[in-house]
């Protein structure tokens, strides 16, 4: 009886399995290790997505102590609204919990995998590229070499310029860098007979045309004609024209008064209290600006912003440092006599009057879409814009104008400079 209730079982549950009723053990055991891989996959989407969320933010994953770091406190908050991810941090084996520093460092690999294996293939089927390559030195004083490529997708009809990773430089000599270049080009799988253009910048061991990189490129790839970057041309031209000492003078007193007064909370507070008894007419002219604007180091265009702040807010400059020195400031008397002083005046008005359209022309050399066409036609309008400036005296006058203007609102008078050089032997 027992043998024959062991058999009706038996056959009640394959006709149970054949009619699609029940799952047989292999069923079972796939919707099992199923359910395992959705679960981590869901774990591993969301600490991806942290690290791609800090990347894009250019937040630090990892701080001093792992679990104060930008990582941990994203990854933890985004647990709050995912039951399955708070389990796997609270309960998880710390082993394969896959938030340690070589876990995020892998995962970034694989991104970057990721996205070069999109970026090589349109750069190869575009039949010609450039290849643009900068050398800086980080916090750890390497050598640090970021490589890019541009051009012209046929998919999507646009220019592409296009980042492709870091490398480290042991060495700065021509050879070196060109043989790194090379090998690491053909290591993404770019085709480097289709290279018609290199872009650095003017050192000699990049710009060299003996045994520079751009020389030893063109001897592998004699097509490869060497671009310096224009914008940087630009930049170094504005360095140049700008070491005559009036301006050079200039720029030093500006930049060292931004700093007072961006790094006091006395001198900023003081500032802002004199700019809001202000005329309308400054308010307006300075729009939102509530401080100075400080001198940036590397990009000499972008500096007629910081001139454009301290010109219009000249009056309020001049107030502020005054009232400073009343209460004590010991360095407030020497900004103020150093800046009311025509010929800084004049120095300032005309500085500010050529740097301005040099920022935009500087903005739209570096875009990536322009090609050399465009960049020569608004360059000659720039120039044009110059020339004229040089050659017209309404010109000069209107700016001359302005500095008589701006001297009389803090009652300085325009005055010359002393023409003759002062006597070095008296008797």
């Amino acid at each position: 009886g027992s043998k024959h209730h062991e058999y009706v079982m038996s056959s009640e549950e394959f006709i149970c399995i054949r009619s699609g009723k029940s799952q047989d053990i292999l069923q079972s055991l796939s919707t099992s290790y199923n359910q395992v891989v959705t679960k981590n996959r869901n774990i591993l989407k969301s600490i991806i997505e942290v690290i791609l969320l800090c990347g894009k933010q250019n937040l630090a994953l990892r701080g001093h102590a792992e679990k104060d770091s930008n990582f941990i406190a994203i990854l933890h908050d985004k647990a709050k609204g995912n039951e399955i991810l708070a389990n796997h941090l609270a309960f998880c084996d710390p082993r394969t919990k896959y938030t340690s520093p070589d876990i995020q460092n892998e995962i970034i690999m694989l991104c970057a995998d990721q996205i070069q294996s999109d970026i090589v293939p349109r750069c190869n089927s575009s039949r010609y590229f450039a290849f643009l390559a900068d050398e800086a030195t980080d916090c750890c004083t390497k050598t640090i070499i970021s490589l890019c490529v541009r051009f012209y997708d046929r998919m999507d009809k646009l220019i592409h310029e296009d980042f492709l990773g870091f490398v480290e430089g042991k060495k700065t000599t021509g050879e070196a860098l060109s043989d790194i270049f090379l090998t690491q080009l053909e290591k993404y799988g770019i085709i480097i007979a289709n290279m018609r253009a290199q872009g650095y910048n003017g050192a000699a061991n990049m710009s060299g045309i003996h045994r520079g990189v751009q020389a030893r490129v063109r001897e592998r790839v004699p097509l490869a004609s060497y671009v310096h970057c224009k914008p940087h041309n630009l930049n170094l031209a504005i360095v140049h024209a700008c070491k005559e000492p009036l301006v050079r003078n200039l720029m030093d007193t500006v930049q060292a008064i931004a700093f007072a007064f961006d790094y006091s909370a006395k001198r900023l507070t003081s500032f802002k209290e004199n700019l809001g008894t202000a005329p309308n007419v400054v308010k307006e002219e300075m729009g939102r600006r509530q401080k100075l604007k400080t001198l940036c180091e590397t990009r000499w265009a972008s500096r007629s912003d910081s001139l454009f702040t301290f010109l219009h807010a000249y009056s309020v400059v001049c107030d502020s440092l005054e009232d400073l020195e009343q209460d004590g400031d010991a360095k407030a008397r020497s900004y103020c006599c150093s800046i009311t002083k025509f010929d800084f005046i004049v120095g300032l008005v005309v500085a500010q009057a050529i740097l301005q359209p040099l920022a935009p022309l500087s903005a739209i050399l570096q875009t990536k879409d322009f090609d050399l066409i465009q960049a020569v036609e608004e360059s000659k309008v720039v120039v044009e814009m110059l020339q004229r400036k040089r050659e017209t005296d309404d010109d000069w006058d209107q700016l001359y104008n302005s500095a008589v203007t701006l001297a009389d609102s803090v009652d300085v008078v325009p005055s010359m400079p002393r023409g003759a050089t002062r006597q070095q032997h008296t008797q």
